[in-house]
């Protein structure tokens, strides 16, 4: 994770509170493996519609993308810096 927020990013936006390898239990990374290949091919991870999916499953889903956009948020930040050092 980065060292420094991007502007508008504040601590409230997080979801975990310490390093996911520390803050997760196992069950999260199944979670975030169907995730993944849910989001690499398409549909849900589990039979049935959105309101059938287990609340853990949609719970760890919720903190992979929340933690995912601040990463982004903050690459973007950074980029938009570098480019304007080189104007």
């Amino acid at each position: 994770m980065p060292k420094h927020r991007p502007p508008g990013v504040t601590s409230a936006d997080r979801r975990l509170d310490r390093c996911p390898i520390e803050v997760c239990d196992p069950w999260m990374w199944t979670a975030i493996n169907t995730w993944h290949s849910w989001s690499v091919f398409g549909g849900l991870p589990c039979a049935g519609a959105i309101s059938d999916q287990p609340a853990r499953l949609l719970e760890a889903i919720g903190i992979v993308e929340s933690e995912s956009r601040l990463v982004q948020a903050y690459r973007q930040e950074r980029e938009t810096e570098r480019a304007k050092m080189r104007r």
